[in-house]
């Protein structure tokens, strides 16, 4: 059922023709605005902060985002908050290091780095984008960008001159944030720092962050949506000066994908210091614009040179090599069958281990990507129109078109579907069931022998824990016959001789 309501929500946005053009084939004043943003993208640093702590104006403790210990006596919350502790001291420190080593990330991933640390100031690296955020100041006599709340831990002896608060004597609302609350007023004065960026503020449900299907569905084209569908949030991302205020704190694991937009890190709202005044909020668009560039072929503009962003000019098989469960498990024989039965090329993709920079390029020239039920399929939108995708679907386990069907028909690709019928041909990891189910059955095999085939999300309360987590041994024959299909269908048409 939230499946059929998200899609519901996000339709009028997907079906819009998706080149920005409008119905003479020239490109809309919008949308040409909107592909056509050209100001660099400015990567957290941690080069400047790393200058002032070797000046030993710096305890680097202050910047790791570790919970206090709790005062009452429980050893094992004061154990895990002291091994969180040593985590957090080995990554903040090598961070620091890193960069006078020259390996700092230039990425876009590098907008991580803004939910890994307790103040995201320190990591503006130039005089422009730190007097963008108000809650920040730009030490001169330091090059350092600091926050106008003293952080317990940094000194400010070079840089004791703190700009004043700006005059909010043109403003008539205000909204001011105090303990996490926000109050709307008239009243301009007592503001300790004063957000004069535009402000868009994001609502997620907890845990969504770390799902990039979520991640997708939920936050980013929600979020990219009401961006581009009012002429001042064009303007906001154009200059790249928008400030992304988080309900909750999220896993940063994401944040690259905000970088895309601004180059203000987000912040949570509780982690606001009392009495932040906001001056400039972005609403919800009344309608949003027809023919708009959706937001993949935005990040197509954004990361890609004009050199990566040519069409492919030859047939290549992209395998989605998951890092973290769900494998399958004779990825390198399928590599092998696919070069020897066709004359096309075959990558291995590691997308948890590549840039986003990285993956988009690589997708762009992928005609036919392949992947187990997961996640990783939500990039069939930054395939090339007319290409095809696989999905693997475990043993049992019913379609997938639910979830990922609805990305391949907004880029254009045809979407196929792999399932495995042989229970020889799959690994079970029985600790996903519940203690009762395993004492019920007797083993996790004859559990699965049990239930009746297919299983879906709705109908069986182990979906999601055990069912699509099983590893999978492909089947060499019945795949083949299932990437004839896609490599003689669109744009895999032009490459492979299909007689």
């Amino acid at each position: 059922m939230l499946l059929v309501v998200l899609w519901a929500l996000l339709a009028a946005t997907w079906a819009a023709p998706l080149d920005g053009r409008g119905s003479n084939g020239a490109p809309t004043s919008a949308a040409e605005d909107v592909l056509n943003m050209t100001v660099p993208i400015a990567v957290p640093t941690f080069g400047n902060i790393a200058g002032y702590w070797r000046q030993g104006h710096l305890d680097w403790h202050s910047l790791m985002r570790v919970p206090s210990v709790p005062s009452e006596d429980c050893a094992n919350t004061r154990r895990l908050i002291r091994t969180l502790r040593m985590r957090e001291e080995d990554r903040v420190s090598r961070l620091l290091n890193e960069w006078e080593g020259g390996t700092e990330d230039k990425s876009v991933d590098g907008f991580r780095m803004c939910g890994k640390v307790s103040e995201p100031c320190v990591l503006y690296g130039s005089q422009d984008i730190c007097a963008s955020d108000g809650l920040c100041y730009w030490c001169a006599a330091s090059s350092v960008c600091l926050p106008r709340v003293p952080l317990s831990g940094l000194s400010t002896a070079p840089c004791a001159d703190v700009p004043p608060v700006p005059s909010l004597s043109q403003w008539t609302d205000v909204v001011r944030y105090t303990t996490g609350r926000s109050v709307r007023q008239h009243d301009t004065s007592g503001c300790a720092a004063v957000i004069t960026a535009p402000v868009i503020t994001v609502t997620q449900r907890p845990g969504v962050e770390e799902m990039y299907f979520h991640w997708h569905t939920e936050i980013f084209d929600p979020l990219y949506t009401r961006l581009v569908g009012t002429a001042s949030g064009r303007a906001a991302l154009a200059q790249r000066r928008v400030q992304i205020l988080l309900t909750s704190p999220l896993n940063p694991l994401f944040f690259n994908y905000f970088g895309l937009l601004t180059d203000l890190c987000p912040r949570a709202i509780v982690d606001l210091p009392n009495n932040t005044c906001i001056v400039s909020t972005l609403g919800l668009p009344s309608q949003v614009p027809a023919r708009l560039p959706t937001y993949d072929h935005f990040m197509r503009a954004r990361l890609l040179t004009p050199e990566e962003r040519q069409p492919p000019a030859r047939a290549t098989v992209g395998i989605i090599s998951r890092r973290v469960k769900r494998f399958i498990l004779n990825e390198a024989e399928l590599v092998r069958q696919i070069k020897s039965t066709y004359d096309v090329d075959v990558v291995i993709l590691p997308l948890e281990d590549m840039t986003l920079e990285a993956q988009i390029a690589a997708l762009h020239k992928t005609t036919v990507l392949v992947g187990v039920h997961g996640s990783g399929l939500v990039n069939a939108l930054f395939l090339p129109r007319e290409s095809a995708m696989i999905q693997i679907m475990p043993y049992k386990v019913g379609s997938g078109g639910d979830f990922f069907l609805g990305f391949a028909q907004r880029n254009a690709v045809h979407y196929y579907e792999w399932a495995n019928t042989e229970a020889t041909r799959t690994v079970l990891h029985g600790h996903h069931l519940p203690d009762s189910v395993l004492k019920e059955h007797g083993t996790v095999h004859k559990y699965v022998e049990s239930v009746r085939a297919p299983v879906g999300p709705g109908g069986n309360p182990h979906y999601f824990t055990f069912w699509i987590n099983q590893d999978t041994i492909v089947d060499w024959v019945s795949f083949e016959t299932v990437l004839r299909r896609a490599l003689c269908k669109g744009i895999n048409k032009n490459f492979v001789e299909c007689s």
